[in-house]
């Protein structure tokens, strides 16, 4: 499970790297052939969601326009949300299957949007 959440880390920095390259200087991959710890998940992760902000910031302060993607800033923040939920999705599945569901005010949290 700890892949996915690799792999999400992972493709927002590729995006980065094409879109905002400055945004991805100095942000680690994260190796997914060796163990991957879950300090360091949010830490990367935290790390790459503050790239792909900036980076949309950017694109809205831009009219709209990122670099490398030709449709523009409203569907690469629906790209990315949807490549998230996608995995989001694989990973309570994931944790159901081996016995340890997401508590259900979590797994629907998400949905809450009067909180947010």
């Amino acid at each position: 499970m700890a892949l996915q959440f690799a792999h999400l880390h992972n493709v927002r920095l590729s995006w980065l790297e094409v879109c905002a390259r400055d945004l991805w200087l100095g942000q680690k991959k994260i190796d997914t052939k060796r163990d991957v710890g879950r300090a360091q998940l949010r830490t990367r992760l935290a790390e790459s969601a503050d790239g792909v902000a900036s980076m949309l910031e950017r694109a809205i302060d831009a009219g709209g326009e990122v670099k490398g993607f030709k449709r523009g800033a409203a569907p690469m923040m629906g790209y990315l949300i949807a490549h998230d939920a996608h995995h989001r999705g694989s990973i309570l599945l994931t944790l159901k299957q081996c016995g340890h569901p997401v508590p259900q005010d979590v797994r629907y949290g998400i949905w809450d949007w009067g909180k947010i």
